[in-house]
């Protein structure tokens, strides 16, 4: 359950760092 609500935080956090990486390009 603990895993589950890191993985919900953490994919929307990883996907926003994606986003502004090819943001900065």
């Amino acid at each position: 359950l603990i895993q589950l609500r890191m993985l919900q935080l953490k994919l929307p956090i990883f996907l926003v760092k994606m986003a502004f990486a090819q943001g900065q390009d």
